[in-house]
């Protein structure tokens, strides 16, 4: 897969139609059809972030979005973006951010 694909790939993958579907490593690795060692080097030599980095900051993006431009709760963003459970989304986020949805939220 070029460099290019892999791109598009990443675009794809964390664009804002598929960031409420699961996106796994394994499937990136499938549709590559490169062995996963071989993806996660590509990957991240590629567009400077692992596969999973990649995916959580294109959701954190979202959530953004998501936490300024509507009402929804917290555990309702951290559900639609598919995220296992509202605490792993808040811990998620504030790693990325330095502060907590609601912060994040009230701060907006």
């Amino acid at each position: 897969m070029s460099p290019w694909s892999i791109r598009a790939c990443g675009a794809r993958c964390g664009g804002d139609d598929h960031l409420e579907k699961p996106v796994t490593v394994n499937r990136l690795v499938e549709v590559s059809g490169m062995s996963a060692s071989r993806f996660y080097e590509t990957f991240t030599e590629t567009l400077g972030t692992s596969p999973k980095d990649y995916v959580l900051r294109a959701k954190i993006a979202r959530a953004e979005r998501m936490l300024t431009e509507g009402d929804d709760s917290v555990t309702e963003v951290a559900h639609r973006l598919g995220f296992s459970s509202s605490q792993y989304f808040a811990s998620t986020f504030r790693r990325y951010r330095g502060l907590s949805p609601t912060q994040y939220r009230r701060g907006q």
